[in-house]
């Protein structure tokens, strides 16, 4: 997942909600160099006010569809980095990746 919000990025691995949003964003908010001075908001009350403060529900799962939307894929036979052998040995049994636990 990845979202700029006003001029910083929120990445993370995993699914795309609110509670992880919010989990990433008040690491990022709780560093005081990232807070304007005299600010008194919550990290949830200041991610409430950057996903526009109403509709929160359709501002996450908008946020969500866009970082889909904009993640490259990759063809199957890419995902190991390894071509279409290896992928036909994984099928087959033969690989380190079989013998993993």
């Amino acid at each position: 997942f990845w979202r700029n919000l006003g001029g910083f990025d929120l990445t993370f691995q995993g699914y795309c909600n609110y509670e992880n949003i919010l989990a990433k964003f008040r690491t990022f908010f709780d560093n005081p160099v990232n807070q304007a001075a005299g600010c008194t908001n919550t990290a949830e009350q200041e991610l409430n006010i950057l996903l526009g403060g109403s509709d929160i529900d359709a501002a996450i799962k908008s946020i969500c569809k866009e970082s889909v939307d904009n993640f490259d894929s990759l063809d199957f036979d890419d995902i190991p980095r390894a071509g279409p052998d290896f992928v036909r040995e994984y099928y087959n049994g033969n690989t380190e990746w079989n013998e993993e636990h």
